[in-house]
C-alpha cells in the first residue's frame, strides 16, 4: 500500500494574486537654468541709482563717486557675456548708459554751480545801506 503525502509546502510568488502594476513613469528632467552674469546686474544696479541720486542736487555729489563703479562695473560685465554666450548683454549695456548719463547729469550740475557761484562773486553789490 502507497501512501500519498501532500505535496511540500511551496510560498506563492509574490503578488501572484493581484494584477501587475505598470512601472513608475520617469520623472521629467529639470529645466536648465540660464546663465546669468551677476557682474553686469551689479553695475546696472550701481549705474541706475548712481543716476537717480544724480539728479537730486545735493545727493549728487556722491553720484561723482557711485558712477564711475556703474560703468567699471558695467563694463567687465559687457567683457563677461562675451564669455557667458551673450547673459547680461543687455543689463551691461543699459548700466553703461546709465553710468555715461548719471556723469553727463553731475558734469551738468556742476557747470550750472560754477556758473552761479561766479555770478554771485564778480557781480557788484548795489547795497544802500549804510553809504551817504
Amino acid at each position: 500500500m502507497t501512501q500519498q503525502y501532500p505535496p511540500p509546502f511551496q510560498p506563492p510568488q509574490p503578488y501572484q494574486h493581484y494584477p501587475p502594476y505598470p512601472p513608475y513613469p520617469p520623472y521629467p528632467p529639470y529645466p536648465q537654468v540660464p546663465p546669468s552674469n551677476g557682474i553686469a546686474t551689479g553695475g546696472f544696479v550701481v549705474a541706475l541709482i548712481s543716476m537717480v541720486m544724480s539728479l537730486v542736487p545735493f545727493l549728487g555729489i556722491v553720484s561723482w563717486v557711485i558712477c564711475p563703479v556703474g560703468v567699471v562695473l558695467s563694463f567687465v560685465g559687457l567683457t563677461a557675456a562675451s564669455r557667458k554666450g551673450g547673459a547680461g548683454r543687455g543689463l551691461a549695456i543699459a548700466g553703461l548708459v546709465l553710468g555715461a548719463l548719471g556723469l553727463l547729469i553731475c558734469m551738468l550740475w556742476a557747470i550750472g554751480w560754477a556758473g552761479a557761484v561766479s555770478e554771485a562773486n564778480s557781480g557788484t553789490s548795489y547795497s544802500t545801506i549804510g553809504s551817504p
